[in-house]
């Protein structure tokens, strides 16, 4: 229960230094709508994120959420964060320079997933 009612966390003292390096591409917070339904909006037609389902650590109110309302996979990355509150969108030479700068901030960085060429959508794997 309490896991449900803890306070977000907010993104601006941790993503403001690598905004003002020219680090982001593009932000998603992901909220209503999940990371199927989010990281869309912020890309150009021509792009498709793949998202590595088992690239980060899952919260296990997630699976219990799963499990007691009988939901479907698809419809739980569609609904919910998963555990992912932000998505950053950064270039792959930037990687290493985007998750020191998080590191001294004390947040816990994971790459999920890839940009490739396609129609504007998620794709998980």
């Amino acid at each position: 229960r309490e896991e449900l009612l803890a306070e977000h966390r907010c993104y601006l003292p941790v993503l403001k230094e690598a905004v003002h390096q020219g680090l982001i591409k593009g932000l998603a917070h992901i909220t209503g709508g999940g990371l199927i339904e989010n990281i869309p909006r912020i890309l150009p037609e021509s792009c498709k994120v793949i998202i590595n389902k088992g690239s980060w650590p899952g919260l296990p109110i997630f699976t219990l959420l799963q499990e007691a309302g009988q939901i479907p996979e698809n419809d739980m990355f569609r609904t919910f964060n998963m555990g992912i509150g932000m998505v950053c969108i950064i270039a792959q030479e930037d990687e290493t320079i985007f998750s020191s700068l998080l590191e001294t901030q004390g947040v816990d960085f994971f790459k999920i997933g890839e940009i490739v060429s396609g129609q504007r959508s998620v794709s998980l794997v």
